[in-house]
């Protein structure tokens, strides 16, 4: 490449980052961000693998990597910089890893949704998906020549996420299946049972601390049946109109089988053009290990995990020098989806440096201004465990449970656990209803996770507690805002009031 080629791609690099630190600096993590790092900063190293990770289903490596700032006690935004190096390294890889790509790829590519917004400035371990992805395909060619770095790439790929376990698994089994059938070069005798033996402990360890405890209420209750048909046809229609579409306002079956056939029939044609460049297979089996996890359980974040393996495919058929007829409409298709992502990703960026993902932060900050937690200050709603990573150790007097202040998915937790059923309502009820019996000082109610809003009229209908102040923003999907998560904090009417400034929620 050209001195001035490099230098766009500098540029190109410094506006990204730029961007995305400017992003990072003004959110507001939000639940899943603080119960990654709660777990990283206050679980134990021998009870994280012997305990926690059975009832949280991720693999060790996100909360290892927290671990090292959280139990240095460094703040808080230390998350905001170990989300913005992730995506960092992926932007770096497209940009200068790969240059028979075309330019117009390495432009965008680091500018999507996930890439620039999801999993970098909302920080989730998911961003260590497609830097792992791009290494794998940086080497894929020649996998056979260095099959111990492969192993430890799809070692390290398979500690990230059950979703980067299922990938590792496929990919793994392709080489296996290449070196069998000859459709690459036997690599030496030893380097391929060394690295097998490894890839295969590996498993059998993730598996060991992986498997699900038998009291582990989020797998029970909130998980998919692989083997019923509409779980197909719910993954099917969520993703694929999802990579090219924003979510539908209106609920209409007509516009949901259009969407479907549109986003489908413009798919096809990229997915057909790798298949031609000699690139189905890693993408086939990168593709159904996804799949198949997401039968299990399914987020709407999760679409980024199918975007990364799309981007990993393409990346390694454009490595592949091949031409037909289809590349300049396959080349249209892959610049509308690029297109349509960074869209995404330059609206969710504008929205959260104008607007707050929820309101965990300055509610926190008044609790703290106000010295409440120093008081007898309960909680309710799931949210609530966003305003423990602000403070050293857990301030939520009706949450004792051996020192955690991370959600416990255990029966071991007293907090009733939504299951959207009647029953658990009524469940909810009851436990709140004793939660006032109580009498506490004073109560933040956070709302706008699962069923929290159950609780809100106990507490605004209750002449026995004053609202003190209220906090709230939403979270941001795509082109609109999603959930609002807000926190109310009330005071008994006994208290003396506060000092500080009343806040409302959005």
């Amino acid at each position: 490449m050209s001195r001035s080629g490099r230098v766009l791609l500098a540029l190109v690099f410094a506006a990204w980052c730029a961007a995305t630190i400017a992003g990072a600096v003004a959110h507001e993590p939000w639940w899943d961000e603080a119960q990654a790092w709660l777990i990283a900063r206050d679980s134990p190293l021998l009870e994280l693998f012997t305990q926690q990770l059975r009832y949280e289903g991720h693999p060790p490596l996100w909360y290892l990597i927290l671990a090292v700032p959280a139990k240095l006690g460094l703040p808080y935004a230390s998350l905001k910089v170990i989300g913005v190096l992730c995506g960092a390294a992926s932007a770096f890889l497209l940009l200068f890893g790969f240059p028979r790509v075309p330019l117009y790829v390495r432009v965008l590519g680091p500018f999507g949704l996930f890439v620039a917004y999801q999993y970098t400035v909302v920080v989730r371990s998911y961003a260590l998906i497609l830097p792992l992805l791009l290494l794998i395909a940086r080497m894929y060619d020649a996998r056979h020549q260095r099959p111990g770095r492969l192993v430890v790439l799809l070692i390290v790929l398979s500690n990230v996420s059950v979703h980067g376990f299922a990938i590792a698994c496929g990919l793994g089994a392709l080489f296996l299946f290449d070196v069998a059938s000859g459709r690459v070069p036997r690599p030496s005798r030893r380097a391929f049972l060394t690295s097998a033996a490894a890839f295969v402990l590996n498993a059998i360890v993730l598996a060991i601390v992986l498997w699900p405890a038998g009291d582990n209420r989020s797998y029970v209750h909130h998980h998919g049946r692989p083997f019923d048909p509409a779980r197909h046809t719910f993954i099917a229609t969520s993703v694929v109109p999802d990579l090219f579409l924003a979510p539908m306002r209106e609920e209409s079956p007509v516009l949901a089988v259009t969407r479907v056939t549109l986003a489908m029939t413009v798919l096809a044609i990229p997915v057909l053009w790798i298949f031609r460049r000699g690139a189905g297979a890693p993408f086939v089996l990168a593709l159904l290990g996804v799949y198949a996890i997401t039968l299990r359980y399914y987020a709407m974040w999760h679409l980024g995990l199918f975007y990364f393996v799309l981007l990993f495919a393409l990346v390694l058929a454009f490595e592949r020098r091949r031409h037909g007829a289809l590349d300049k409409a396959a080349q249209v298709a892959i610049a509308l989806l690029l297109l349509r992502h960074a869209e995404w990703a330059a609206r969710s960026l504008r929205y959260d440096l104008r607007a707050e993902a929820t309101g965990s932060k300055r509610a926190a900050e008044f609790v703290g201004a106000q010295g409440l937690h120093h008081r007898q200050l309960y909680g309710t709603g799931a949210a609530v465990i966003e305003l423990q990573p602000y403070f050293p150790a857990n301030i939520i007097d009706n949450y004792r449970y051996g020192g955690r202040t991370f959600w416990d998915y255990s029966s071991g937790n007293a907090w009733p656990y939504p299951k959207f059923t009647t029953a658990s309502r009524q469940e909810m009820s009851r436990w709140f209803a004793r939660l006032l019996a109580e009498r506490p000082e004073y109560i933040v109610y956070a709302g706008g996770i699962l069923e929290d809003e159950l609780y809100a009229p106990g507490l605004f209908r209750n002449s026995n507690y004053v609202r003190m102040a209220s906090f709230g923003g939403y979270t941001y999907w795509k082109d609109a805002e999603m959930w609002r998560i807000t926190f109310h904090v009330f005071r008994r009417a006994d208290m003396p009031p506060a000092s500080g400034p009343r806040s409302v929620a959005r």
